[in-house]
This record gives structure tokens, C-alpha cells and sequence, in this order.
């Protein structure tokens, strides 16, 4: 099984819409409640919400230390409704296939 963070970690190694509407074997695997866990790991505040930097912290405590202009590319693809935060809708619905119930 494959975690929430590999398949962030593949959106962050290649960040493109592409990624995100045709998500990879790895991502295939992320339930909602797994993602759910993970976005409330990465929010660190927590507050409810990811910010960019908070991102780019998770992703180096997994071992992919992604430059600024990545980490921004791929919080700008999550982030849908450009509020310059990543809700926990935002996140699930990135990382999981399953379809939201709301």
C-alpha cells in the first residue's frame, strides 16, 4: 500500500493539472480516510488548513527537500479555489480517487 505522501511526493517531482486528473498507480491506493490522517499530519498548526510552507515541511521531513518555485507550482495545483491555503477538501480531493460524499 501506498501512502498519501508518495503520491505527493510524485505530484512534487513532476507538478502538473496532469497529475492531479490522472493520478498514478501510487495514488490509486489513498483512501479519504488516509488522506484525512495525512492532511491533518501536515497541517501543523493546526488550523484547519495547509499553508505552503507547512508543504513544503512535510515534504522534506519525507525526504524530498523540493525548491520554492516547485513547492509553489504544486500548493497552486491543490489549491483550487486560490485562497492561498489548502483546505482539507482540497487536499483529499487531490490525493484520493474516492469520490467526496459532500
Amino acid at each position: 500500500e501506498y501512502g498519501v505522501g508518495v503520491c505527493i511526493l510524485h505530484l512534487s517531482r513532476q507538478p502538473t493539472f496532469e497529475n492531479i486528473q490522472k493520478p498514478s498507480q501510487s495514488a490509486m491506493s489513498v483512501s479519504r480516510q488516509k488522506a484525512t490522517e495525512t492532511f491533518h499530519s501536515y497541517d501543523s498548526d493546526k488550523d484547519g488548513h495547509i499553508t505552503q510552507a507547512e508543504l513544503k515541511q512535510a515534504l522534506a521531513h519525507l525526504g524530498d527537500h523540493v525548491d520554492d518555485a516547485t513547492a509553489k507550482v504544486l500548493f497552486e495545483i491543490v489549491d483550487k479555489n486560490s485562497d492561498g491555503k489548502i483546505s482539507e477538501e482540497e487536499f483529499v480531493s487531490a490525493v484520493s480517487l474516492e469520490k467526496s460524499n459532500k
